[in-house]
């Protein structure tokens, strides 16, 4: 094909033309169009490698261009220093972020690269790390659960939570991140979750959560509950630090972060039930179609571990209520007297009686006692003439029996005074 190529000008252009072209068949065609062409029409053939070369030119640098405006995406593994990695496992399968990424642990952080993402995480930013095996699915994951506000960006989606999986069966052999003294070439080798997860905990210095039938063991003594989150199907893991949902979005609550939770259609007849998460920073996981058979062991797990639950909640919210209107009775109670009421009618009579006494002090003639002696006293008023009225009836019984010479004898006798004047005459005139 170089015989050709020596026969036009720009040659070189042609030359990375040819280089350009996927198919040498086609190349070789081009050329030899133009070889036969050129000996009727060599002007036209010039002109047609002179705009082959502009062509060639102008791709080139558009081609440049746009390489200098990407980050490098493509060859962001290439940029790493992968010798200073204690450790390096190459093409595991991610679910949160997407994807099969190189993982390199290094001093204070990991990275995940591909050919078009690099992530760095740092270590003092993971908060739990859990393994969770899925039998059925021949799948076990690694979640790590991110502190609030260090969630993973990718892209224009946030993670909460990095989600490692790979097969049960699948098995790695890596270089210990953390090699003891003794044994610096020691490795880590097994199922590949169990290794991955035994190598992230020791470079975070966190402990590697599990489920455990201790703390939660439904039916047939399984350690999930098939639910569903909005549309999506998965599978809720109560373990001792929070709850994990699995596997979209992958999920971590843990209990220090859950304001309280809830029980929907509880007492219902349906043979499913609702589950509902409510966390401190007010976000809001609702989990519908649990099984009826979990009901019971989800409800024991959640008071074991003591979490507020959501009735409990509201009463609480009532009792303090009532506790309030309670504190404004009891207020109210030490203001009330039950004999308050007969004061006040023992006042009001005292007050009709003493407007009657002054009614009838004015009518007296001037020198006697009128309505502005107490009360004592007109009692005693009362009674001195109520005894008087006694003593002169009695006289009047005795009187009418006896004379007046008989009346008197008895009087010297008894040395009784004689009656006052205002007596006899009362006497007399009865």
């Amino acid at each position: 094909m170089d015989k050709f190529i020596s026969k036009f000008p720009h040659e070189k252009s042609i030359s990375d033309l040819l280089c350009s072209l996927s198919s040498e068949a086609a190349a070789t065609g081009l050329l030899q169009t133009l070889a036969s062409a050129n000996k009727d029409q060599p002007a036209l053939v010039k002109d047609i490698a002179n705009g082959l070369h502009a062509v060639l030119s102008a791709v080139k640098k558009g081609a440049a261009a746009s390489s200098s405006e990407k980050p490098a995406a493509t060859t962001l593994a290439s940029t790493i220093d992968f010798s200073k990695c204690s450790c390096i496992i190459d093409d595991y399968s991610l679910i949160s972020p997407r994807g099969k990424f190189k993982i390199g642990l290094f001093t204070d952080h990991l990275t995940l690269t591909n050919k078009n993402t690099e992530l760095h995480v740092k270590y003092s930013s993971i908060a739990n790390i859990a393994i969770i095996e899925k039998p059925k699915e021949g799948q076990a994951c690694v979640i790590a659960k991110l502190c609030s506000g260090s969630h993973l960006q990718h892209g224009k989606q946030t993670f909460p939570t990095i989600l490692f999986q790979a097969k049960l069966t699948a098995t790695l052999d890596v270089a210990h991140p953390r090699p003891p003294p003794t044994d610096p070439n020691s490795r880590l080798q097994g199922p590949a979750a169990k290794v991955l997860s035994q190598a992230l905990g020791l470079v975070t210095g966190k402990t590697v959560e599990a489920p455990d039938k201790q703390y939660f063991c439904a039916e047939g003594g399984a350690q999930s509950i098939g639910a569903h989150h909005k549309v999506n199907q998965g599978l809720l893991f109560p373990l001792r630090s929070g709850i994990i949902f699995l596997d979209r979005p992958a999920l971590f609550l843990l209990a220090t972060e859950v304001d309280y939770v809830d029980l929907g259609r509880a007492n219902g007849a349906s043979s499913t039930f609702d589950f509902r998460v409510v966390c401190k920073d007010g976000a809001d996981y609702d989990f519908s179609m649990l099984a009826r058979a979990a009901q019971g062991p989800l409800t024991e797990f959640l008071t074991r571990r003591k979490y507020r639950m959501g009735a409990e909640q509201a009463g609480q919210d009532q009792s303090g209520d009532e506790a309030s209107e309670s504190d404004d009775s009891d207020e109210d109670d030490e203001d009330f007297n039950p004999h308050a009421d007969d004061r006040n009618e023992d006042a009001g009579d005292e007050g009709e009686e003493e407007e009657d006494d002054e009614d009838r002090g004015a009518g007296q003639p001037k020198g006697s006692e009128n309505g502005d002696d107490s009360e004592g006293e007109e009692d005693e008023d009362e009674e001195d003439e109520s005894s008087d009225d006694d003593d002169d009836e009695s006289l009047v019984d005795s009187d009418a029996e006896r004379d007046p010479d008989e009346k008197a004898a008895a009087r010297c006798e008894s040395h009784e005074a004689p009656p006052p004047p205002g007596k006899r005459r009362r006497l007399g005139n009865n």
